[in-house]
Order: structure tokens, then sequence, then C-alpha cells
């Protein structure tokens, strides 16, 4: 809801007005020759006055076509950012529970299947993917992560 006209936006979660927070990618080929990359995240905590990059996907291949975000998003109900990153060997789920500062993964980078869209809801996130198996993967207890229940797609 923004009330004076997109200056500040706030959310009505729970009854709760929380500032909206902004993380954003590009859905782009990188072009290594020209030292342009694909593979960031940026961050506003301001409402979109200023941004910060958050991450930076490190690489595993430099084929151009291989290494892009596919999606970013920030989920309120646990305050973390989601970030699914594609395709092949550079495909990899991270996930931040402090604006960016630190980050944890799902997997080692290349064994998660290609993940493209992510969905955070109260009690669950939901992530779409085109790659084997297709579809839609609901994570229940993605909010009390630990190694015993790491969730392997």
């Amino acid at each position: 809801m923004a009330d004076d006209r997109g200056a500040v936006f706030f959310a009505d979660i729970d009854n709760e007005y929380v500032q909206m927070i902004i993380v954003l990618s590009c859905y782009e080929l990188s072009d290594f020759e020209n030292d342009q990359y694909a593979n960031e995240a940026i961050l506003s905590t301001d409402g979109g006055a200023s941004f910060d990059r958050i991450l930076k996907v490190p690489l595993k291949t430099t084929d151009a076509a291989n290494l892009h975000i596919h999606d970013v998003e920030y989920d309120p109900y646990v305050d973390r950012i989601w970030v699914v990153v594609g395709d092949s060997d550079n495909s990899q789920m991270y996930w931040s529970d402090d604006l960016g500062t630190s980050w944890e993964t799902i997997a080692d980078q290349d064994e998660v299947t290609m993940l493209t869209q992510i969905a955070a809801f109260k009690d669950c996130v939901a992530f779409g993917t085109d790659g084997e198996p297709e579809g839609i993967n609901r994570w229940t207890n993605c909010y009390a992560y630990s190694e015993q229940n790491r969730w392997y797609f």
C-alpha cells in the first residue's frame, strides 16, 4: 500500500506494517568479454532510493547462456531473501537471513534442478522448475532449516 504516491511503500502482513524491501536481479545473458555479468542481486532497504549489490554468484562455468539469475524473492514472513540461479552447472539456490550479508545454499552447485520461480507464503515457499522434475516444489520446513531437514530436489 502506498499512501504518498509511491515515495514510501508498506505491506500489511498480519496487521503489522513493515517497510518494503526491494530485491532485484536481471535475467540476461552474461557478456564476459565486456565484464558484464548477469549473476548479481541488488537490494534496497529504503524503498528504492538506493541499491547495494548483495550477491555475485560464483562462476562454475563461463558459458554465458548458462549463467543468470532466474528469480529473487524477499520473504516477509521470516525476513529472508531467496535467489535461484541457472542453468546446468551453475544451477543453485541461495538464501540469506541477514539481508544479504551471508548466504546459505541447498546443495553443491550443479546438483540442484533448474529452479525458475520463487513464491513465499506464510507456511511454505514454492519453487517452479523447468528441469527434472518439472513442476512446482513446495518446501514446508524451510523456516526451521537444519542439516537434518535439508530438502534436496
